[in-house]
């Protein structure tokens, strides 16, 4: 293609117009496959003559490049058809535009490659960020609930521990008023307060765990004192 365009830069540039190319006036020379242009029966070095136009080569010369690539150049072939090249000269620079074009094709593929695995890296690692979130907050929350069951069993346990002195002191009363003038019946709120307080302060960085264990240790106490002071009413005298 390229020395063909050669050639017929060449003959033009001699005011030639060849007027009848085609593939049958186009010879490659088995030695060195260099491109032979033949039958310039046609030709005509007359200026003058409104057909001696270049144009007609151009568009001859679209016609070849169909045969030579099929499915390559539709643009270029069109081009030529339509009269927009001044000369093979401007074909030549629209040829090499095109190539230059090309080289840069597996770079610009490279780059928006690149591109999108950047923009697919970045948001696998935000989503890895956010699952690394979500396990935290899940672990953290595993962690309170774990606390807050071990804190409800350590309440329990307390609380067993103080009403079943109480019980006691309860059992070997003979009365009601005898029961409600022990010590360990006068102190029992104060008791209570300082070991639930004491408690508390085990969860002090956590001011929700501190809040639920001084609602909770209140509930049960306050329950478990209120039952026996009942029961004690209910099964001995007043005085």
């Amino acid at each position: 293609m390229l020395q063909l365009l050669d050639t017929l830069e060449y003959i033009h540039s001699l005011q030639l117009v060849h007027h009848d190319l085609k593939s049958s006036n186009i010879l490659i020379t088995r030695n060195g496959k260099n491109v032979k242009l033949i039958d310039f029966g046609l030709s005509d070095l007359d200026t003058t003559n409104p057909q001696n136009d270049i144009q007609h080569d151009i568009k001859k010369f679209g016609e070849i490049l169909l045969l030579l690539f099929p499915t390559r150049y539709k643009h270029l072939r069109q081009q030529c058809q339509n009269g927009r090249f001044a000369n093979m000269a401007t074909i030549r620079l629209f040829i090499e535009k095109r190539q230059r074009r090309q080289k840069y094709i597996p770079y610009i593929i490279a780059v928006i490659i690149l591109g999108i695995s950047a923009v697919l890296s970045i948001h696998t690692y935000r989503l890895y960020q956010e699952s690394e979130q979500m396990t935290q907050v899940a672990n953290e929350y595993m962690q309170q609930k774990q606390r807050k069951e071990e804190m409800i069993e350590q309440i329990h346990r307390l609380i067993d521990n103080e009403i079943e002195q109480l019980q006691s002191v309860a059992d070997k009363s003979t009365s009601y008023f005898s029961y409600t003038q022990h010590p360990l019946y006068l102190g029992i709120w104060d008791l209570q307060a300082q070991v639930r307080d004491s408690l508390a302060n085990c969860y002090a960085d956590s001011p929700e765990l501190k809040h639920k264990c001084i609602e909770i240790w209140a509930q049960e106490i306050g329950i478990r004192v209120m039952q026996i002071d009942s029961q004690v009413k209910e099964s001995k005298p007043l005085y």
